[in-house]
């Protein structure tokens, strides 16, 4: 019974900060969706097909290939073929004739699948060697089978996501290999704009609708008709206003992810380099926008090359991120793109033009603090390879909590690249037990608290989470920053003096201080301190997340008798440390607990490295 209540508050949140307008537009979105599925949508389809004109030309990045391995092929000769995809870090083989749907698949294997971002991996690869890898035989059969077995509306291959990715990948596949384009395939692929620009996903904002826009903003450029007029001329508008509000004064991207921040900036650009080439220029909302995403992204680039694991964000190679923002930099400066591939092509459009008026010039990489107050990031950089990384404010909109983690105030600690202290990562989107422990708080380096007193509030015995997120995607309350400070100290120490409110309503407050820097033995120090005020008896549990392969016996000043002689509870488990979608490590983890009745407390925690 409590449980259920408990459930029915931290849905009423999520219902508070979604707002009545987004309400009404997901009510709106899922009957459009379901009665085109049936009636409006097929009736219309064939109307469609017969406004439809040849595409205007782009033959300014159309390739030439050395070696034609399509040539005089159909996709009937391929039949008893067989295909392998990994994604996700999961391989599964089809013989075809392909399937595209399996209710046995986790979703977003499913997703990679329509997404045809394989198609732009085999393009690139063509583009950049001239010639076509052998998996690419099948091109043509999968793009007619997709188009034959995926009627209008139906699943998950007409999510506006999956529609959002797909058509830009046959896009990019068309105008760089005409051969591929039949009178079939162009009218699947307008009427897959037509769909998306009729159920945009306008009532969640985030990478989603941008996605959506940025799709209708470049297939809008690809047919001579006035529905693709209108088609261009709306999305553009509302990618200007979306970026008003999905950017942050600091740079950051709102969702708070380095994952997909940097995905938003590779998109922009890509679609910056496609209104160069067809319209001649930018518009300067645009070029502004990704010269703040571009500056975010080089000064909070870690030594390893990648980046701090708040939220939602799994790991990504260097080399995709090196390509990501070598493609921006070559866009704003004028430069030339040294990766392979269809980009590369793109960019060489765009040598002789003048560089922009920009805010930034340099990665910052010699900064020793580089703080993001809207982001709530703050990155210290020490000395001798050490590179501490706390979260510091909000976690996300509070309308948009799909990637958000219970981890204000955690942190963690690289030394030249290497993980020291980190937390769990992400490594699924599917609702189940592993997607909620990595978006609790037991995932990442923070303190926790609950109440000992069950005749208290008996709907809350559970460890109170900075923010209260539930399902895959979802969250209640979320805690608000009552104090953020960042400073570094004459003697080249660093101290965060942080507080929110996520305990306030049970009668805790807290705040922690951290004091981090080099000590006169040229070991790196670490001092935290809570100070806890409580109304009621209450347990606390801080967690210490070891990296990889990291030894106990870093831990040792935590783990030894000193703190068990003041009460405290020292425990070793073995947890998960993910490296990717599906990936996941077993790493040590020291959890130190302990109780603190009514009243004023302070706990400490000091080690050296």
């Amino acid at each position: 019974m409590f449980k259920q209540i408990k459930q029915i508050i931290i849905f009423s949140y999520s219902i508070r900060d979604i707002g009545a307008k987004r309400l009404s537009l997901r009510v709106y979105r899922y009957l459009s969706k379901k009665i085109q599925s049936h009636y409006l949508f097929i009736f219309r389809s064939n109307s469609i097909q017969k406004t439809l004109k040849a595409p205007c030309k782009w033959s300014n990045i159309l390739i030439e290939l050395r070696e034609d391995n399509l040539k005089g092929k159909t996709y009937t000769e391929f039949k008893t073929t067989s295909i392998s995809f990994n994604f996700l870090n999961d391989s599964k083989t089809f013989h075809l004739p392909m399937t595209w749907h399996n209710k046995n698949w986790p979703r977003l294997w499913q997703f990679n699948l329509h997404y045809f971002d394989w198609a732009r991996e085999w393009l690139d690869h063509a583009i950049a060697t001239g010639e076509w890898q052998s998996e690419a035989v099948n091109l043509e059969y999968l793009i007619d089978n997709w188009i034959d077995s995926n009627p209008i509306g139906f699943g998950d291959a007409w999510h506006s996501y999956t529609i959002s990715l797909r058509t830009r990948n046959w896009i990019w596949l068309f105008r760089s290999y005409p051969r591929l384009v039949t009178l079939k395939r162009l009218n699947s692929l307008w009427i897959q704009l037509q769909w998306l620009q009729n159920n945009l996903e306008d009532y969640i904002d985030g990478n989603h609708y941008l996605e959506n826009l940025i799709t209708l903003a470049i297939g809008g450029l690809q047919f001579e008709n006035f529905k693709a007029v209108k088609m261009y001329e709306q999305s553009i508008k509302k990618i200007e206003k979306q970026l008003t509000i999905q950017i942050l004064p600091d740079g950051g991207y709102f969702e708070r992810s380095a994952y997909y921040h940097n995905l938003m900036l590779n998109r922009l650009v890509e679609l910056a380099l496609v209104l160069e080439s067809v319209k001649g220029f930018s518009p300067n909302w645009l070029i502004n926008a990704i010269d703040k995403l571009f500056s975010w992204s080089t000064s909070l680039r870690l030594t390893n090359g990648n980046y701090p694991r708040f939220n939602d964000s799994p790991i990504t190679t260097n080399k995709a991120i090196d390509n990501i923002l070598e493609l921006a930099n070559s866009y704003l400066y004028s430069s030339i793109y040294k990766g392979l591939g269809l980009n590369q092509n793109l960019s060489k459009l765009l040598l002789n033009r003048e560089n922009k008026q920009l805010s930034s010039q340099k990665s910052l990489f010699s900064q020793r603090i580089v703080d993001k107050p809207n982001t709530g990031w703050t990155l210290l950089r020490i000395g001798d390879g050490w590179e501490f990384i706390a979260k510091t404010g909000k976690s996300c909109p509070d309308f948009l909590p799909a990637h958000a983690h219970s981890d204000l105030f955690s942190f963690d600690l690289f030394h030249k690249g290497i993980p020291v202290l980190v937390e769990a990562g992400v490594s699924t989107y599917q609702n189940n037990i592993i997607r909620k422990y990595e978006r609790s708080g037991a995932a990442h380096n923070i303190i926790q608290f609950r109440l000992i007193e069950r005749n208290l509030i008996p709907i809350d015995l559970d460890w109170i989470e900075s923010v209260q997120t539930w399902h895959s995607f979802q969250a209640g309350r979320k805690a608000i920053i009552l104090k953020r400070n960042i400073k570094e100290l004459s003697n080249g120490d660093f101290v965060l003096s942080l507080e929110h409110d996520a305990c306030n309503k049970y009668g805790i407050n807290h705040e922690r201080t951290i004091t981090i820097g080099m000590n006169d033995n040229k070991k790196l120090s670490l001092r935290i301190v809570d100070n806890i005020y409580s109304k009621h008896n209450i347990e606390w549990r801080q967690w210490f997340h070891l990296g990889p392969k990291q030894d106990k016996q870093l831990l040792d000043l935590l783990s030894n008798e000193f703190y068990r002689k003041k009460g405290f509870n020292l425990s070793w488990y073995e947890t998960n440390f993910s490296e990717g979608f599906g990936n996941r490590l077993i790493r040590n983890s020291l959890l130190i607990s302990g109780n603190i009745f009514t009243g004023k407390k302070t706990l400490k925690f000091e080690m050296n490295f």
